[in-house]
């Protein structure tokens, strides 16, 4: 079993709470400390400073650096350009999320989510897939 740490990306989400850029980078090296094998960095194409921080871990951590990306060429290429070890990009799966949230059909999410490991593997960046609302989601 390997950990990946969300702290940095899910930190910035709470209310009142935002970290500096400095106190990201903090955090990331005292994970690395911890031999966390990956640490989920930031959202790139929310801005700067999460693309900094990526950049900066990267650059001086022994983990993988984990950027968050929506299935969107958009965001695929704000975490390339950021140079994270590792692109993981996600969409929504369950039924309500495709019809209220995307207004998509499944086959279309589908096809989304193949496009966009497509694409970061075309950009050499390495994929993984994060479905969301899976848990809600019709398991055939």
């Amino acid at each position: 079993m390997q950990l990946s740490d969300l702290t940095l990306r899910e930190g910035d989400q709470m209310p009142g709470r935002a970290f500096t850029l400095e106190e990201k980078l903090e955090c990331g090296q005292a994970l690395d400390t911890l031999d966390i094998p990956f640490i989920e960095a930031g959202f790139p194409v929310t801005g700067k400073k999460d693309q900094r921080t990526i950049k900066q871990l990267a650059a001086t951590t022994d983990a993988e650096i984990i950027a968050l990306a929506r299935a969107l060429e958009g965001d695929i290429d704000a975490a390339i350009d950021s140079n994270a070890d590792i692109i993981e990009t996600f969409v929504s799966v369950s039924d309500l999320h495709l019809k209220y949230l995307l207004g998509i059909s499944r086959e279309e999410m589908l096809q989304m989510l193949l496009d966009a490991v497509d694409y970061i593997e075309e950009r050499g960046g390495t994929p993984h897939v994060l479905l969301t609302d899976a848990f809600r989601t019709d398991f055939d």
